[in-house]
This record gives C-alpha cells, structure tokens and sequence, in this order.
C-alpha cells in the first residue's frame, strides 16, 4: 500500500489529528502505531480519544486514511513523519523520550544569526555531543563545505532571507549530496524583518533550487495570514 505520507505514532494525540487533516487536503496517508486497540477504532472510523470535530472528519476521509502496525509499510511512503511522546503529568511534559531521539541522530547543526537564540539552545542541549549550534548568516558562512553531507535542511523562517536557490550552499551541498528539505514561508508582508514573503505557495516553489522536487505541500491560514510548508528532496 502506497501513501503519500506515513506518520509514525499515528493514533495518538498529535499524529491522528495531523493525519486527519493531511487526509482532508487529500493526502494519502497511513498512521503506524503499536496501539492495536487505537489501530482498531480508526480503522472503523471512531476516534480514540476526544478530539472536537475529529470523527466527523476521520468519517469522511476514511478512503484517504489506514492505520496499521505494520513496519514495512514505511518505506511504501513518499514522506515520513515522526511524532515524538510527550506525556504530561502533573502539568509537566515528560521529554525523555525526545531527547532520545536526538541521540540517535548522528549529527545535528542549527545555525542562527542570532546569538541569543544560540545561547538558549547550547542550554537545552549542554548534555549532547551531536548537537551543534553555530551563530552564522548562512550567506557569510566561511565553512560551507562541512555541510555537503547533510540528509536533511529544515528552515522555518524562509521569508527572513533570501530565495532557496540564491544560497551559495548548495553549489556545495549539490555536488556530493541530494538532501531532503522542510521549508516554511508566509505572506506576511507588513512584518519587520520579513524581507522574502510570498503570495501563495506557488510563488513559494519557484524559490526552491531547479533540481527541487516536492513531496508534499500545505498551506494554514489564519486572522494574520498564511503560512506554507514545503517538504521534498533536492
């Protein structure tokens, strides 16, 4: 069974919702879980959990939503995404088992211009050596090449720099590597510091390098704007 997306820990409180909503943009999308009690209601169309407005939608994008505990289904997706328990008690969320994702992680690199950001991130992350952190305009980066090898770019505030293809990385990162990517932007014109929107999330693609191909898109809108996520591979 192919999907356009699969979300690992699917029947729970963050993937069922996000599944859902995937589904309802007309995404295909199974959920992988251990939950076979979860797995069971979903599949029968009922929400595990109070959820406002979730059944109604599980219901109608039924066609377009599988659950399943069946690992080889993984690689039958074009994206995947994980969802990392977070279990609150006592008003507190429980985070072990997010940090342990980040040990598993061979390496991870967060760059940001601002050093304050930095400074609160090496805090967080003091206890892990795969963590890096980098004050750095990627613009001014004087050791590009060091990030050739990377499978995966995740950048949040596109509207802050300029066009994808106009960074001087990937003349680096092309020539040995096709990473994937997780972009976002919004047309959020009137914003200090918002030097790059776009109207809508074709313009947005139009950003991305040449060899850009895209996985899956969406767009959320709200009383400020929209915002626009693109994930693919270079």
């Amino acid at each position: 069974m192919k999907a356009d997306i699969i979300i690992i820990g699917g029947a729970g409180h963050i993937g069922l919702p996000l599944g859902i909503l995937f589904a309802n943009k007309g995404k295909s999308v199974i959920l992988y879980d251990k939950d076979k009690k979860n797995i069971d209601l979903i599949n029968n169309s009922k929400m595990p959990f109070m959820e406002i407005g979730g059944e109604k939608l599980l219901k109608k994008n039924k066609k377009k939503l599988f659950a399943s505990s069946d690992k080889n289904l993984i690689k039958q997706a074009k994206c995947v995404i994980i969802c990392i328990g977070t279990p609150v008690k006592n008003s507190k969320p429980d985070l072990k088992f997010f940090f342990k994702m980040f040990k598993e992680v061979k390496q991870i690199t967060l760059l940001d211009i601002d050093e304050e950001v930095n400074t609160i991130g090496k805090r967080i992350f003091a206890h892990y050596k795969n963590v890096e952190f980098r004050t750095e305009d990627v613009f001014g980066c004087n050791k590009l090449k060091q990030y050739r090898r990377a499978n995966l770019f995740i950048n949040t505030s596109c509207e802050h720099m300029a066009p994808m293809k106009e960074w001087p990385l990937w003349e680096w990162i092309l020539r040995k590597n096709n990473p994937y990517f997780a972009f976002t932007s919004n047309n959020m014109f009137d914003i200090e510091g918002h030097i790059n929107c776009v109207n809508n999330i074709e313009e947005f693609k139009k950003q991305l390098p040449d060899t850009s191909k895209v996985l899956t898109e969406n767009e959320v809108t709200d009383e400020r704007g929209s915002r626009y996520l693109l994930v693919g591979k270079i």
